[in-house]
């Protein structure tokens, strides 16, 4: 499978229920994220695959949602090496 691997890693201090990527625009060329409506324990992070391609940037974040967050949350996309 191609693409850069990224992990989405919940930072936070309580176990983040039900979480999902959401979609502002279009996404990269490929986006691969297996997981929408997982829990994510401190620390605990799940796979996402992403890759630029066909005028389809890498996004420079990520909009996260999960339960008990009134809004969803940007969450920084590192640059690739």
């Amino acid at each position: 499978m191609s693409g850069t691997r990224y992990r989405l890693r919940n930072a936070g201090t309580r176990v983040a229920e039900d979480v999902h990527i959401i979609n502002y625009g279009d996404w990269p060329y490929l986006f691969e994220w297996q997981h929408d409506g997982v829990s994510l324990a401190t620390e605990e992070g799940r796979e996402l695959r992403m890759s630029a391609a066909s005028g389809k940037p890498i996004p420079p974040q990520l909009w996260v949602t999960w339960d008990g967050q009134d809004e969803t949350v940007p969450v920084s996309v590192p640059v690739a090496r």
